[in-house]
């Protein structure tokens, strides 16, 4: 049974208060988002996620986030913003990647937590603004 320890800030006693498991699992979940993935987000994730997943993309080596083909005949500047984003991008996909390990796998894709379709949102959100701007320079 988990403790839950309170200190007594009168007295400087501490007093330890067992918590039931059912109680722990509920305060260990993360809270569903109700709304869930909009239009074409899940499908983007469920994509991402499953290059992750088979090795195609290395979440500590962002340049396997990025099609060398076209980062290779870009600017300077182009490549510099590619590879800023490829750095930031893997973050947030390691992050998609820790949540799902800990909480139920691909039942994030049916049931986002708040976390998780934010970080879906920013990722695609990123990624298209980048694309508008410099190109199709990312494989993601």
């Amino acid at each position: 049974m988990n403790k839950n320890i309170q200190a007594d800030k009168n007295d400087s006693k501490v007093v330890i208060n067992d918590i039931d498991p059912e109680t722990q699992e509920m305060l260990n979940k993360p809270i569903e988002d109700p709304e869930g993935f909009a239009e074409g987000e899940k499908e983007f994730i469920e994509e991402v996620m499953s290059k992750v997943y088979d090795g195609t993309f290395n979440l500590l080596s962002p340049s396997s986030l990025i099609n060398e083909e076209v980062y290779e005949k870009a600017s300077e500047k182009s490549q510099g913003q590619a590879d800023i984003n490829a750095v930031n991008f893997c973050s947030k996909l390691r992050q998609i990647k820790d949540l799902m390990d800990i909480s139920g796998g691909n039942q994030l894709f049916v049931e986002p937590t708040f976390q998780v379709r934010n970080l879906v949102q920013s990722v695609k959100f990123q990624k298209e603004q980048f694309e508008e701007e410099y190109g199709d320079m990312f494989l993601i």
